[in-house]
């Protein structure tokens, strides 16, 4: 059995933690001190509530797409987002990694198609208000996600080394036919984590064999409507 995901409640009191075995899904687990194991279902990287009274999970999704859920003891479930690694801010904000495909057109033909293509998969950190307790109302329960995250870090969507290599041989074979390049993720996420004042994001990532560390600072504003970002 693999023991992954280990998360303290706010108040200390209780442990969440996944457990499972490899090619199987996890489980999602909490134990309060002297207390014995509840399970919450299938899952992974549980994050706790400000209020410690409910989690969000990582579950695999339609294809195999990761998806976030809201659970907890007692508490209706709600799917909130398609995405990865939650981290639940003490003001309120849940962090996630969404992993998008994108394409970039790096050359066209002269009838204004596309000719030399990168396709590849890339991650973004995306936001969503929760609030402090994860009260949602009837939005979701459906079965649809939660709307209104938004965008928070976005990935660097230049050419890289790969794609200007790739140009450089395709002009010296006289490519003239259209070509797609697929090249592996970027921006390789980790883990993300809230300092306790919710003012500070730290994001791991992998680059090659090294490990990144990015803090971004954090600053609410009122926006239309008089919802805070």
């Amino acid at each position: 059995m693999r023991l992954s995901g280990l998360a303290w409640s706010p108040d200390g009191q209780t442990l969440a933690y996944s457990l499972g075995e490899p090619g199987k899904e996890n489980i999602i687990f909490i134990m309060a001190k002297g207390g014995t194991p509840e399970s919450l279902g299938a899952g992974g990287s549980p994050a706790w509530s400000p209020d410690g009274a409910r989690l969000v999970v990582e579950r695999a999704g339609e294809g195999g797409r990761p998806e976030l859920w809201l659970t907890g003891p007692q508490t209706v479930e709600f799917r909130l987002a398609e995405g990865g690694l939650p981290a639940w801010s003490p003001k309120g904000y849940l962090a996630f990694v969404r992993v998008n495909i994108t394409e970039r057109v790096l050359a066209f033909r002269p009838d204004g198609s596309p000719l030399f293509t990168v396709r590849q998969p890339q991650g973004e950190i995306r936001v969503l208000c929760l609030g402090r307790k994860g009260e949602l109302g009837p939005a979701s329960r459906n079965g649809q996600p939660v709307s209104g995250d938004r965008l928070l870090l976005a990935p660097d969507t230049g050419p890289g080394k790969d794609e200007l290599n790739w140009l450089r041989r395709l002009e010296l074979e006289g490519a003239r036919e259209p070509r797609t390049l697929l090249l592996s993720q970027i921006n390789n996420y980790q883990g993300l984590s809230f300092s306790q004042d919710g003012k500070t994001l730290l994001v791991a990532r992998r680059e090659g064999e090294a490990a990144v560390l990015v803090q971004l600072n954090l600053s609410e504003k009122l926006v239309k409507g008089g919802d805070r970002l």
